[in-house]
């Protein structure tokens, strides 16, 4: 009998009913589509996507401070999505998974590394930790430039 009345008030609770989506939400997944649409469209290589979209935009964005945070947010994407491209093209399948724990650990050393030493610019004056994030992104930009030439120049002398 107990196990009949417990059956009974477990079924009780109503179905949840779908929720259609928020406009404002609607509007942002036709913006990320758009800004998906306009990495396709733009045939940039991994590395100078990376370069371009992620560090050099990152680091435009971060002198802007707030009116720029849209482009920051663009940057963010751009490195999540090129990041992890590239790794998969770098590193054999059977490593695979190394190879993005690899990058997973040196994303989040970077993360407390960075955010520590913005901690502490911040105390300073806050216009420094912006200064800070904005140098360590050209100087990213820079080394994505530097070592993608050489990779370049090396696939068309193995291809004449």
């Amino acid at each position: 009998m107990q196990n009949e009345d417990s059956r009974k008030t477990e079924n009780t609770i109503p179905p949840r009913k779908p929720q259609k989506d928020h406009p404002t939400l609607r509007n942002r997944k036709k913006n990320l589509i758009g800004i998906g649409y306009l990495f396709g469209k733009l045939r940039l290589s991994e590395y100078r996507g990376l370069a371009f979209l992620g560090y050099l935009m990152g680091s435009v964005a971060s002198l802007g401070m707030y009116p720029m945070a849209f482009l920051l947010g663009v940057a963010v994407a751009g490195t999540e999505v090129f990041e992890p491209t590239i790794v998969s093209k770098l590193v054999p399948k059977k490593s695979l998974g190394s190879g993005m724990g690899m990058l997973t650990l040196g994303r989040s050393i970077g993360l407390l590394l960075g955010n520590s030493v913005m901690g502490l610019l911040y105390q300073i004056h806050y216009t420094y930790s912006y200064y800070f994030a904005s140098a360590t992104s050209l100087a990213a930009f820079i080394i994505i430039i530097l070592i993608q030439r050489p990779m370049r120049m090396s696939k068309s002398r193995a291809h004449p």
